[in-house]
């Protein structure tokens, strides 16, 4: 292999990285990474999926599939999953009026399958939304 600049530094920047992460955090093939120690810990952003389909059911199994337990949930899919119009006109309203405990059965689902959710980003946070958007929002999370 020719040496290069290129060829250095990324080189040099996995065996930094290589020397940073503890062995037990490495995974073996089917096991799922669990940092619920002291130790570094590893999420996704369900944004990073972006270019796959973004239901519920799908992001679970994404996160699961990279072998990952932690997440940072973007709303979408979630108020997808609940059932949110899709007409911009009524999605005030249903934000508005949602029953937090329809938020409780999607927690279940993503306890159930073992993934923790360390950040919830819910897509009602924003200058045209309502205070009872927000509220409910944050209640959400």
């Amino acid at each position: 292999m020719k040496i290069n600049r290129r060829n250095f530094l990324s080189n040099t920047a996995f065996l930094g990285l290589s020397s940073v992460i503890p062995y037990k955090a490495i995974a073996t093939k089917n096991q799922i990474i669990n940092f619920n120690s002291n130790e570094l810990r590893i999420g996704v952003i369900t944004w990073s999926y972006r270019s796959l389909p973004s239901n519920l059911y799908s992001v679970i199994g994404y996160c699961l599939d990279s072998e990952l337990n932690a997440m940072e949930l973007m709303g979408g899919s979630v108020e997808s999953y609940l059932g949110i119009p899709r007409r911009r006109s009524l999605q005030r309203e249903w934000r508005e009026n949602i029953s937090m405990d329809r938020f409780k059965i999607v927690r279940k689902m993503l306890d159930d399958a073992g993934i923790r959710v360390y950040a919830y980003k819910p897509s009602s946070i924003g200058m045209d939304n309502t205070d009872k958007e927000i509220e409910n929002a944050i209640q959400a999370a």
